[in-house]
């Protein structure tokens, strides 16, 4: 359900004042920072004032989006990445924006002074982004988003009691994530700590955290 997504950043915005008002403000950043248009797929400069959303993953074994340095230095993604890329940035576009920085394709993976001074300021990303989606599901980009690529979620739980339906309002968050191999990486840690809203798309439902 985008609308009640793009509810909840809209009352975040207008409701929650100095705590999470800079979390849409874009950041001053140098133009060695590319972003993922996801309307073109190209790798480009964001635009000045343009947002962005930021992707929090576990890579794990896939090998679907093996980054090709001589593709990447052409400034465009492969025809295919993995799925969690490709959900990604459906749920951008659902969200009527247009960027999303993944680190896998926006970092230069191929130079290794640029790679360090980027992976050294990598709260400018996370604090700059609308949100970071975190795919906190399955143990793998090939995984990608529940509820977007149409992979099954956990079953609400409900009961019927005559008129009187009883419906489970599911786990809290912590406990969702502690069952998770995305909360088992310090750098998936990090990236969570650094961002000022995180959308969580989870085995059960997407749950929203800000400031």
């Amino acid at each position: 359900n985008f609308e009640q997504i793009k509810s909840w950043l809209t009352n975040c915005d207008t409701g929650h004042g100095s705590r999470c008002g800079s979390a849409t403000k874009p950041p001053d950043l140098s133009p060695t920072w590319r972003f993922i248009d996801c309307q073109t797929r190209q790798l480009v400069d964001l635009p000045a004032g343009s947002e962005y959303f930021a992707l929090s993953y576990v890579w794990g074994d896939t090998s679907v989006d093996e980054v090709d340095a001589t593709e990447l230095q052409s400034n465009k993604l492969p025809p295919r990445t993995a799925q969690v890329i490709e959900d990604s940035i459906v749920v951008v576009l659902k969200l009527q924006v247009r960027y999303l920085w993944v680190d896998k394709y926006c970092i230069h993976q191929w130079n290794t002074d640029e790679k360090h001074r980027q992976i050294q300021n990598m709260n400018s990303i996370y604090e700059g982004a609308i949100a970071t989606i975190v795919a906190a599901a399955g143990d793998d980009a090939s995984y990608g988003l529940p509820g977007v690529n149409g992979k099954s979620r956990k079953k609400q739980p409900t009961a019927e009691l005559g008129c009187v339906s009883l419906i489970s309002s599911l786990p809290q968050l912590p406990i969702v994530l502690a069952e998770t191999k995305w909360a088992t990486r310090g750098w998936t840690y990090q990236e969570a700590i650094l961002s000022k809203r995180c959308l969580f798309f989870t085995d059960y439902q997407v749950y929203f955290n800000c400031g």
